[in-house]
């Protein structure tokens, strides 16, 4: 009765309903150093199952004001209205993502193309476009 108890606990216990496991790998250990007499090992319990955790996500999405503040503000200044002579940008708003990525990207007349990845220049983007 005691062992079908037992494995009955450890079926239950490592289930992925039962612990709100989605997906990572859960290693138990038994620490109290006494031989396990039911003929089941219990000093490593491992469950293994392959879905994904969602709380284990560290992707951080692009920060665009930062971005903008590192990579623009110095030339189109803090509010994009220019800096030391350069261009305002506050205007340029009307224009399609696509196109303004082109820009940041790929450079064009004076300004040159900018050290960035394009989800980060879509993060600038979305940045000006919610503050311009």
């Amino acid at each position: 009765m005691g062992v079908l108890l037992l494995e009955l606990l450890l079926f239950i216990g490592c289930s992925p309903a039962a612990d709100g496991d989605t997906g990572d790998t859960d290693t138990q250990t038994d620490t109290d150093d006494t031989d396990d007499t039911d003929g089941i090992d219990t000093d490593v319990i491992t469950d293994t199952d392959t879905d994904t955790d969602t709380d284990t996500d560290t992707t951080v999405p692009p920060d665009g004001a930062a971005l903008y503040t590192d990579t623009c503000a110095v030339c189109h200044g803090a509010d994009g209205t220019g800096a030391d002579g350069n261009p305002d940008i506050t205007g340029e708003m009307d224009r399609d993502d696509a196109e303004l990525l082109d820009i940041i990207l790929n450079g064009k007349s004076d300004m040159p193309p900018q050290d960035v990845t394009e989800p980060e220049a879509q993060a600038i983007i979305d940045w000006m476009r919610a503050t311009f």
